[in-house]
């Protein structure tokens, strides 16, 4: 059985910067699903939820086919718009 592992995303992107640095967001994401990590938990709490929603949308986009599932921190609303595979709730 593999071992599950486990990415959580820092958490600072913002309004101010999601347009510059959400780029490097998904780039982590992408390297965690072909390296073949378990989950990842999308914990982007200073984000609107436009901003969130767009950015789990393209984390389910990019995971695509693979088994790594994609977890929304806090906000089940948007993790069922983007289609993500389950809510970290605290």
């Amino acid at each position: 059985m593999k071992p599950i592992s486990y990415l959580i995303t820092e958490g600072k992107l913002t309004k101010t910067n999601f347009q510059t640095e959400s780029e490097k967001v998904l780039r982590i994401i992408r390297i965690a699903v072909e390296v073949g990590i378990s989950l990842i938990q999308i914990r982007e709490k200073n984000l609107s939820a436009r901003f969130l929603l767009d950015l789990t949308k393209k984390a389910v986009e990019m995971r695509g086919k693979s088994p790594t599932k994609i977890l929304l921190n806090d906000r089940v609303d948007i993790a069922v718009l983007a289609g993500a595979d389950g809510v970290h709730l605290p």
